[in-house]
């Protein structure tokens, strides 16, 4: 009875751990990396409509094959948002640019009409990025940044580092929403910082 107790709950606890919050946020280290000085650059751009964007849609769909075919990149973007987004989040295009002589792609979009921007690159192209998560590792690091009153997140996760740009409230969080749309998830995101 007692070993039947101790495997119960021992799956219980294993359980728990899968379902539990596996997104780490930790402070970045100074300086920042090229890779994340880059996306404030191309942010800055956007905020002053100087960002020459080689694909301008709102097509999410469209944006992906773009990233896909062009960049060999992914680029996770929501295709059909969840009613409660409204027209909170607008896509404005996708720009390739060079960073540190590696090929990337910045996503430009709006969050109740404020900029934001998601550069993207694969993980070995991105030097001093996050550790890439894997199921070994007991969480994604997120690493967060203020600057000049923008909010950076970088991270690693299926062999691409990202920067997301922004000046939403708190870290910035709810602009992870441009990729994520399961109340889960979500949830999980709203977490972070807490």
């Amino acid at each position: 009875m007692a070993a039947a107790l101790a495997l119960a709950l021992g799956g219980g606890a294993l359980l728990r751990a899968r379902l539990a919050p596996w997104v780490a946020l930790r402070p970045a280290a100074e300086p920042g990396t090229s890779f994340e000085g880059a996306a404030l650059r191309l942010r800055e751009e956007q905020a002053a409509g100087r960002l020459a964007l080689d694909l301008a849609t709102d097509s999410p769909a469209e944006a992906r094959r773009f990233v896909r075919d062009r960049a060999g990149l992914s680029a996770p973007l929501v295709e059909s948002r969840p009613a409660k987004d409204g027209a909170s989040f607008e896509l404005e295009g996708v720009k390739l640019v060079e960073v540190g002589g590696a090929g990337a792609v910045a996503v430009a979009y709006r969050i109740d009409g404020r900029p934001a921007l998601l550069l993207t690159a694969a993980a070995g192209d991105v030097e001093g990025g996050p550790a890439h998560w894997s199921p070994l590792r007991a969480r994604k690091e997120v690493r967060f940044r203020f600057r000049d009153g923008h909010k950076l997140l970088t991270w690693t996760n299926s062999g691409q580092t990202y920067v997301l740009v922004s000046d939403q409230p708190r870290y910035g969080e709810r602009s992870c929403y441009l990729c994520h749309d399961s109340a889960e998830r979500r949830a999980l995101i709203d977490a972070l910082g807490s």
